[in-house]
């Protein structure tokens, strides 16, 4: 039995002591390292790998401003068999110190700190700046620009205590706070201060709507670029009717006897003025209508391509037409029986050389007295005065040549090319007002330069045509920075600016102490005269480059001059 035993024993051992070395082997090589080899952020655009500081066990990384820090998904690498926690993959809210655990094999641990930092956003814009508390609530126009912030509030509301909400740049602040009660009855400004500390400062200017009712004026006339023509209550702003005239132009309506004449690109439309019933029109086939039209003797003339056309005002049947060089583009004017037209080459010359023509021609029979060479294209309407007719070539890469001539003869008085002329001029007694990138005074006698007035605002711009109008001493223009103005016609200060929103190509027609003029914005505008402040506003929808008309109630009608004055 003690042999079997022996046997056994024997026969097992070497089991026995391989068994034991392996379990010794097993203990021995369980691993200690429990290191964080990387941290990253790989789902970020660029992707971001963190600092790893191994000797105080912190983790510090900068993720981009935009990244949302309390929704980060870290990628965690460790060392080989351990394990962190929490797990890689999985994510955080890393607003505020995250701790990650990382366990070796040997289950011993090492704790990691990690922090993680966003860059600072630089955005200081206010976005949007409204009055809520009022009805309907009035949103303010924000001019990125000129960081200035413009709103009309309704008469009735205090200009003293409006509660004004804003919204401003992502995690950016705001002095005063949106919800406010403040004091507009003055400028007021506001500072908004971006997350990295740097700042920007609003202007905001509020007016009122003016109180006092339109007493004189009946009924506005205007169409836009869609071809919508409109009359509109003078007084209130309400709509009286609307016609399709088909393809809109810049031409402007005028008023004659109760009649207001419209065209589009090919049709000159006479419509009664208080119902908008056609009475007739005329179409030619083949040309475009260049021109809005002007009234005398009995006759209608209207610019049709290369073409001076005159019409019975009553029936459209055309009484004469006269083949000129170039295009009409340019509105005619009249002084004694001698109608002034000017030609443009701009529609025909591909050469980049353009020129245009001067034509006087009986009023009555088309016949022509004489013919003037223009070295510039007459686009702008001439201006005639006292025997005298003003011309103002426009040049889209030049200085513009500016006349005087003689009506009778045809023979220039002066000419100059100092200035630039992009809308037509006016006429204020021995001053020749005309607008280009600034705004300058001829004197009639000798051309000499009388004042500009120069701001780093003011631009006309070759996307704005707006012409200057005379009434009561000041100068009334519209400007490609958005704004309407009002200057002293004797020394061009500045007497008030109105921002509208978009630019002005309409030239402003005054009536009876009211300014109307529409807006590329497709609003038409009355404003008051003498202080700037909206009396009211029509939005058409599309873009209105043609100037307005008014019949009062005594049925005068007004309209911007032949030289620049209420005609």
């Amino acid at each position: 039995m003690k042999s079997a035993f022996t046997k056994i024993i024997f026969l097992y051992l070497p089991v026995l002591i391989l068994l034991i070395a392996c379990k010794e082997e097993l203990i021995v090589s369980l691993s200690a390292n429990k290191i964080i080899t990387k941290f990253s952020f790989s789902g970020l655009t660029p992707a971001v790998n963190a600092t790893i500081d191994e000797a105080n066990k912190k983790i510090t990384a900068v993720v981009p401003a935009t990244a949302d820090i309390t929704q980060l998904t870290p990628t965690i690498i460790v060392s080989e068999g351990a394990r962190v926690t929490p797990s890689s993959g999985k994510a955080q809210d890393f607003s505020k110190e995250v701790a990650y655990t990382v366990t070796a094999e040997d289950g011993s641990t090492t704790t990691y700190k990690v922090l993680i930092n966003r860059t600072k956003l630089t955005g200081k814009d206010i976005l949007s700046f409204s009055f809520n508390d009022l009805s309907p609530v009035v949103t303010a126009t924000i001019d990125p620009v000129t960081k200035t912030i413009t709103a009309t509030v309704p008469a009735t509301a205090d200009l003293s205590k409006l509660k004004v909400t804003t919204t401003f740049s992502e995690r950016a602040s705001i002095v005063p706070a949106s919800g406010t009660i403040l004091d507009f009855s003055k400028p007021v400004s506001f500072t908004v201060t971006a997350e990295d500390g740097t700042t920007q400062v609003y202007t905001a200017n509020i007016q009122q709507q003016i109180v006092t009712t339109i007493k004189d004026n009946k009924t506005v006339f205007i169409s836009n670029i869609n071809g919508d023509a409109y009359a509109i209550n003078a007084e209130t702003g309400e709509l009286k009717w609307k016609v399709s005239i088909g393809s809109g132009t810049s031409n402007s309506p005028i008023l004659d006897n109760g009649v207001v004449y419209f065209s589009d690109r090919y049709v000159l439309y006479a419509l009664d003025a208080e119902t908008g019933k056609q009475k007739w029109q005329f179409k030619d086939d083949i040309n475009s209508i260049g021109s809005t039209p002007l009234i005398a003797n009995g006759l209608i003339y209207v610019g049709v391509a290369t073409k001076m056309v005159a019409l019975d005002v009553l029936t459209g049947k055309k009484k004469w037409e006269f083949a000129t060089d170039y295009y009409i583009d340019a509105s005619p004017c009249i002084e004694n029986g001698t109608l002034l037209v000017g030609t443009s080459s701009f529609p025909f010359s591909g050469s980049g050389l353009h020129t245009g023509s001067l034509y006087a021609l009986d009023a009555i029979t088309g016949a022509k007295k004489w013919m003037f060479d223009v070295k510039t294209p007459v686009t702008n309407n001439p201006c005639v005065v006292n025997g005298i007719v003003y011309v103002c070539g426009r040049s889209l890469i030049a200085t513009s040549y500016i006349y005087a001539i003689n009506v009778n003869t045809g023979v220039s008085i002066w000419e100059q090319n100092k200035y630039t002329a992009i809308a037509s001029p006016t006429v204020l007694n021995n001053g020749l007002y005309f607008s280009g990138q600034e705004y300058y005074v001829l004197n009639t006698n000798d051309c000499s330069l009388k004042f500009k007035y120069n701001n780093t605002k003011f631009s006309i711009s070759y996307s704005s045509t707006s012409s200057p109008m005379i009434y009561d001493g000041l100068i009334y223009v519209g400007a490609s920075d958005r704004n309407l103005y009002a200057f002293s016609a004797t020394d061009g200060k500045i007497a008030w600016e109105l921002q509208t929103g978009d630019y002005i190509s309409s030239s402003p027609c005054v009536a009876n102490g009211v300014v109307y003029v529409g807006g590329q914005d497709g609003k038409l505008y009355a404003v008051d005269s003498k202080t700037g402040k909206i009396i009211w506003s029509v939005e058409t929808s599309y873009e209105i480059q043609s100037s307005p008309c008014v019949m009062d109630k005594k049925g005068k009608a007004y309209h911007t001059g032949e030289s620049g004055f209420v005609n």
